[in-house]
């Protein structure tokens, strides 16, 4: 945010996040903190009833329930009224185990969410819940459905909306943040089971029919044939980014190129393979140049966040959706937590660790009785750069995690002052990977054993390798 304001009126600590004496502190820890805090509200905006117009149902959706006025019955669809007309609700099969196999048997969907929206087919799980697809009747756009099962969500996991009662505070949250690298709320249904929590529906198919893979990155050959120019970087958010077929071909500059990613026609089969472990995985590794711009606008949502006091807590690739065009948006706040107060150094600690084992940092593998949040969050960023660059976990052992000793096979760190080639893609195991001497150094500042001297997102988002002046 430009002014700086955060969405939250008050403070909050989870429950888990405490305020340790200093002589329960680690070496490692920083200074003590006040623990006066109050928990946090974030705004809210109200969610306007939607109008459902009666349209077409895309074919692959189960043929809906469309009730006339002759006909009407009230068990299975109700009139929408106005002033001047009166529509009747389209009602999609309520029966859940026709769309995902997760839903216990006999549920049946909320009505008023099968009047708006035709579900689709499943597309991930998690340890809350699972997701669809679905078309949004009125809109005609693809969208998706996350059901949260309310039994799994832990006691720091609710926040009281003055307006919607108590929710999840991944809703909550993602009601208050606006940043195009964040995925968007769109709707919220509930029953006695589930929340529906209905978002933006992003990235593209890594793999097509009969595992055919769709938008890979260019091999080596065709890089070394083009042009190399840095416009696509001259901002400091990223504009341009490389395409599948040209690294710096124009942007899509029309306003629906988004939703034409997710139109109902591209529902007609199961959505797999959208985020970015997928497409690190049939890539093997990115090239520095890919690599930098995926980068860049993962930092930057980052660093929106840390301004807001919010901490995602659970940053790896499976949590980051990805198009074709190389636009990430950030997914899955069910570990967040937020405060109010800004200052890093008034950030609460923490007895409990939330994330990914296999993300996790020094501090938490020794099992420091309590850590900082912030911290655990760039030692995700550092690891995740790692993986966009080599494809693999630079710490092969538990051993290299606590001494901090980062394992890079077959690449080949170019020193400053030699020419390197940023959108060489090492088509072969046996040829190495390039990787220059700043973009290293970033990597080391982010997989800094020590909390204390590891980079904050600030010191992250102004580092050479990611300004927009590098190289040009």
């Amino acid at each position: 945010m430009s002014d700086g304001k955060s969405p939250f009126t008050t403070t909050t600590l989870t429950s888990d996040a405490v305020i340790p004496n200093s002589s329960s502190l680690s070496p490692c820890s920083l200074d003590v903190l006040d623990p006066d805090r109050t928990p946090f509200l974030p705004k809210t905006r109200a969610v306007k009833p939607k109008l459902v117009s009666r349209q077409s149902v895309p074919r692959h959706i189960p043929p809906p329930l469309i009730i006339s006025p002759p006909v009407l019955k009230p068990h299975f669809t109700r009139k929408l009224r106005s002033a001047r007309t009166s529509l009747t609700t389209v009602l999609h099969p309520r029966d859940a185990s026709l769309y995902a196999s997760h839903f216990p048997p006999g549920h049946l969907l909320e009505i008023d969410f099968v009047s708006k929206y035709a579900p689709g087919v499943e597309i991930g799980k998690g340890a809350y819940g699972f997701v669809i697809t679905a078309v949004d009747i009125r809109l005609d756009r693809g969208v998706a459905v996350k059901f949260i099962e309310k039994r799994k969500i832990p006691s720091w996991g609710w926040h009281d909306d003055p307006e919607l009662g108590r929710i999840p505070t991944e809703i909550a949250l993602l009601r208050a943040l606006d940043h195009p690298g964040i995925i968007k709320f769109i709707d919220l249904f509930q029953d006695s089971t589930y929340f529906y929590f209905v978002q933006e529906l992003h990235g593209s198919p890594w793999y097509g029919k009969n595992g055919q893979f769709k938008s890979k990155v260019p091999v080596a050959t065709n890089l070394l044939t083009q042009d190399f120019t840095m416009d696509a970087f001259m901002t400091d958010i990223p504009q341009t980014p490389p395409s599948p077929m040209s690294f710096f071909s124009s942007p899509d500059k029309s306003p629906q190129s988004s939703a034409s990613l997710s139109s109902p026609e591209s529902l007609n089969t199961e959505r797999l393979s959208h985020d970015l472990f997928e497409c690190i995985e049939e890539n093997k590794h990115l090239p520095e140049c890919l690599s930098r711009y995926i980068f860049r606008q993962i930092v930057d949502v980052v660093h929106y966040l840390d301004q807001l006091g919010v901490v995602h807590r659970d940053i790896k690739d499976e949590n980051v959706l990805i198009d074709n065009k190389y636009r990430i948006k950030l997914i899955d706040f069910g570990s967040a937590s937020g405060v109010e107060d800004k200052d890093l150094h008034s950030r609460p600690w923490y007895r409990d660790f939330r994330g990914t084992l296999a993300y996790a940092p020094p501090e938490i593998v020794q099992r420091v009785k309590f850590h900082q949040a912030e911290p655990v969050e760039i030692w995700s960023l550092g690891l995740l750069l790692a993986f966009l660059l080599t494809g693999r976990n630079p710490f092969p052992t538990e051993d290299d995690v606590l001494r901090g000793n980062i394992v890079l096979r077959n690449c080949k760190i170019v020193p400053d002052g030699e020419p390197i080639n940023l959108l060489y893609h090492s088509s072969s195991s046996k040829e190495p990977i390039i990787i220059s001497s700043l973009c290293y150094d970033l990597l080391t500042r982010c997989l800094d054993p020590d909390p204390l001297t590891r980079a904050t997102i600030a010191e992250v988002k102004a580092h050479a390798w990611l300004l927009p002046e590098y190289l040009a």
